[in-house]
């Protein structure tokens, strides 16, 4: 399928304003205005989706070329369907759910089957990387300003004015977007190991990443740059080897970035419960004196926020969540109704184990992607959706020998794969339409230029 002109544009508008103004809630306190730029997000990828498909109106074609992709879209559109009609509720929030991953899925699709030429593709990634530097630096002047752009201030780590948040509504969502982007850009630098303004993306990458001081994302992006690190020396691009170590050891200097990593590493310990004898604490090594609590010390509301309290928490929310796959084994609870659940406080309302909810902490989504899908949509459900992601992965894999594609695709799917673990990427509107513009076009087997990367 061509895109258009039209279409071109569409994309680009949706890389801008989903990115850059679309969290920021401090610029419109209007609620039919909130209402609106919030409707934007599901509206722009279907104008994407829908502009395509009527442009390619005689050659549809395409889409039977690859015929897994195409069968488990369906499968995954019907199967939400069902689990739309025989859910808890269908009601507003389930309605809201079924249209998300439908226009999600069918963007996908659609960018996947797409051809895209080289100046094309080229345009594309320049603005995903110039939206992604001003949402930075909205975020960084954010950070050494003050000045809120949907965020708050506290006292919870040491050293800092407050969480980055940029123009996202939540700074975890913001660093896990930085997670996804950083495949990209050092994809880039691997194509073009001398190009300065990818180097100056991957340094701002990682001024962004620290001032969220979000755990979960600096490990994310410690892990992946180490792989970019091992993959540097590989390829004998030892500038970019140095590059990325003064990148790692400025990220770890960077005041209260390093109770932050110690933080994340304490929760990865809680959460695969390695026995404390087993626990390798950084805060010798990087001369922190936090105090550190016993696990599951922490579970009043003085604690909310506090290592063990965020890790009692979550763990509490992901108890509820197993309770309701238990108990609804065949549809799940219904594609959305984790929000309505959530919204309403209802949750013991639909459980027979009325014990696994607390009354004295209030209901949320289970805060792992793979738990709260399999809650809406149980096994089935979220085996479909993981599957069609990856059987794009595999046909880019088989159709190209360039090592480079192979290191992008397997660092996007590994970056996914552990920002679900720790936050609802599905689910957040927002990241999860630009995941799927980049996605597909990483993924896109149908480029003009033969010698040319997706």
């Amino acid at each position: 399928m061509n895109i258009t002109k039209r279409s071109e544009n569409l994309i680009i508008i949706s890389l801008y304003l989903i990115t850059l103004f679309l969290g920021v809630s401090t610029f419109f306190n209007i609620t039919f205005i909130d209402r609106i730029r919030y409707a934007l997000i599901v509206i722009l990828p279907g104008l994407i989706s829908l502009s395509i498909l009527f442009d390619n109106i005689k050659n549809l074609k395409v889409l039977l070329k690859h015929k897994v992709p195409l069968v488990l879209y369906i499968l995954t559109i019907i199967w939400l369907f069902l689990t739309f009609i025989f859910g808890i509720k269908s009601g507003i929030d389930s309605i809201k759910g079924f249209i998300h991953f439908g226009v999600l899925l069918t963007l996908i699709l659609i960018l996947f089957n797409s051809e895209l030429d080289e100046s094309l593709l080229k345009r594309i990634k320049k603005h995903i990387f110039i939206s992604f530097a001003i949402a930075s630096f909205l975020g960084i002047l954010q950070y050494l300003t003050q000045y809120n752009l949907n965020t708050f201030n506290n006292d919870k780590y040491p050293g800092i004015l407050g969480r980055i948040n940029s123009t996202f509504y939540i700074a975890t969502t913001f660093d896990k977007y930085i997670c996804l982007i950083f495949p990209l850009i050092t994809y880039e630098l691997l194509n073009d190991k001398d190009n300065k303004y990818y180097k100056f993306l991957l340094v701002l990458s990682m001024l962004a990443i620290t001032f969220t001081f979000s755990r979960s994302g600096q490990l994310i992006y410690l892990v992946m740059s180490f792989v970019f690190f091992v993959t540097t020396l590989f390829k004998k691009q030892f500038k970019n080897s140095i590059l990325i170590v003064v990148v790692i050891i400025c990220m770890i200097l960077i005041p209260g970035a390093k109770y932050s990593i110690q933080s994340a590493l304490d929760y990865a310990y809680e959460t695969v419960h390695l026995p404390k004898v087993l626990r390798v604490s950084l805060l010798e090594i990087l001369g922190s004196d936090i105090e550190q609590v016993e696990p599951g010390l922490c579970a009043d509301e003085d604690c909310v926020g506090d290592l063990e309290g965020s890790a009692f928490f979550r763990n509490y929310y992901k108890s509820v969540g197993k309770a309701f796959i238990k108990e609804y084994p065949i549809f799940g609870v219904g594609i959305g109704n984790a929000t309505y659940l959530y919204e309403n406080q209802n949750a013991k309302d639909y459980l027979k184990d009325k014990d696994v909810i607390s009354d004295k902490y209030p209901y949320m989504y289970p805060h792992d992607c793979y738990i709260q899908l399999t809650e809406e949509t149980v096994y089935i459900g979220i085996t479909l959706i993981l599957s069609y992601i990856l059987s794009l992965a595999f046909l880019k894999l088989k159709s190209r020998k360039n090592k480079n594609d192979i290191y992008l695709i397997l660092l996007i799917l590994f970056a996914l794969a552990l920002s679900n673990i720790t936050e609802g990427l599905f689910y957040s509107k927002q990241i999860i339409y630009l995941f799927a513009i980049f996605y597909s076009i990483s993924c896109n087997i149908h480029i003009k230029e033969k010698n040319n990367c997706a």
